[in-house]
This record gives C-alpha cells, sequence and structure tokens, in this order.
C-alpha cells in the first residue's frame, strides 16, 4: 500500500465471491494477483453494478454473494486462515475497494494483517 495514502480499516467489510459462490473473487493489481476485500456495501455494489453490467448488460435484481467480517478478530483470523490456500494460487496480496475508475489500494497479505491497527 502506497506510504502517502491513509487508510483506515472501517467494518463490516467484505469479500465478494464469484459466480460459483464458493470461491473468492480476486483482481490483478501492478502485475499482483490480488484477493478483493471492500470496506462498505457502497463499494461491493460499484464494483459489481460495473463488472456485471459489462459482461452481461444492465443488471435485473442480481444477489451479491459475500463474506462479511464484522470486526478485526473476524478479518485477521479469515485471512490467517485462507492464507495457505491463496498461497497455493498465487494469490499473496489483498486490495482494497476496487472500484473501477478509482485508485486501487493493494499490499502484501502478510503486511496485511501485522500491520492492521486494532482501531
Amino acid at each position: 500500500m502506497p506510504d502517502d495514502q491513509e487508510f483506515r480499516m472501517t467494518y463490516p467489510c467484505y469479500f465478494l465471491y464469484g459466480d460459483d459462490g464458493q470461491s473468492l473473487q480476486c483482481n490483478t493489481v501492478s502485475n499482483h494477483e490480488c484477493v478483493r476485500l471492500f470496506t462498505s456495501t457502497e463499494a461491493v455494489k460499484a464494483f459489481h453494478l460495473v463488472m456485471y453490467t459489462q459482461h452481461h448488460g444492465p443488471p435485473k435484481n442480481v444477489q451479491v454473494a459475500v463474506d462479511t467480517v464484522t470486526d478485526y478478530d473476524g478479518l485477521i483470523d479469515r485471512l490467517k486462515r485462507g492464507k495457505a490456500d491463496l498461497a497455493k494460487s498465487g494469490i499473496m496480496h489483498i486490495c482494497i475497494d476496487p472500484v473501477p475508475g478509482q485508485p486501487v489500494l493493494y499490499i502484501g497479505i502478510r503486511e496485511f494483517i501485522s500491520e492492521l491497527p486494532r482501531n
């Protein structure tokens, strides 16, 4: 994550599931495959609207499957539990609020876990 950008984690936060409803969606940011983390439902909706529209046309009452994390402990636990499986798939970074048209923050999952303040 760039040092010149201030970031404050908010809860609840959300991981977005893929179309299969089971695997988490990922992004490529600066040649790093990243699991997507959203800090608000508005960010999830904005991202999903753009992506859905690009692939399927205007949405018609589409449900978005998310993994909701309610607090710091839940987020850290979720990341620690998934870190090994993500690494097996070559995913070692996390991107935060990857909404098209907005700057995307990303950081290594290990660094995110060690540096995230408890708030």
